[in-house]
């Protein structure tokens, strides 16, 4: 369903918000051009005025969602007046987090394709996300578990348990927290 702020944005950002939506509730195979298309309040001929087909939508899309990623990370990671802890939970919800709510269980062919169908592979964006987590470990000076990219590591690792079957946003942000806590050595 689309909200009064979906329906402000320029046309292509929209597609690729409802696009990311709808693979991620059906995934890459059971998506059509079509449900597409409903999805985003176009036809499927206006969907082929801005892709040429659902690869090309779904690498955008895709791209779109890990941008956005990317965006919300940085900015949890930059919040004044928010301890490092709290800073890199935020930044883990925004990364990992939102994917129970975009990805369904059975829908996780998304990741197969995206790493089939893409060039980027989501790599370069991984790798960046934990440069982004390693420099505000840095930046903090705080004496840690390991380097700072090492902490960025295990805290990226940690936080692929978000596909974990079963296992809620509650108890994702739960089991991130602890990680957290336990490379910052904290009390």
């Amino acid at each position: 369903m689309n909200t009064t702020d979906d329906l402000e944005k320029p046309t292509r950002e929209r597609i690729l918000a409802e696009s990311i939506r709808v693979f991620g509730r059906l995934g890459y195979r059971k998506s059509s051009m079509e449900s597409l298309a409903a999805a985003a309040d176009r036809s499927k001929q206006g969907l082929y005025l801005h892709f040429s087909g659902k690869h090309e939508l779904f690498q955008a899309s895709l791209r779109y969602y890990l941008d956005q990623g990317l965006g919300l990370a940085r900015a949890q990671l930059a919040s004044p007046g928010q301890t490092l802890s709290a800073r890199l939970l935020y930044a883990m919800e925004a990364w990992f987090g939102r994917h129970k709510d975009t990805f369904a269980a059975d829908a996780l062919d998304v990741a197969v394709a995206g790493l089939r169908i893409t060039n980027e592979n989501g790599e370069q964006y991984q790798a960046v996300y934990r440069r982004e987590i390693a420099r505000a470990i840095a930046a903090a000076g705080k004496e840690t578990a390991g380097s700072a990219a090492d902490i960025a590591q295990v805290l990226f690792v940690c936080g692929l348990s978000w596909k974990e079957p079963g296992l809620s946003r509650e108890e994702f942000l739960a089991r991130m927290a602890l990680c957290i806590k336990v490379c910052l050595r904290e009390e």
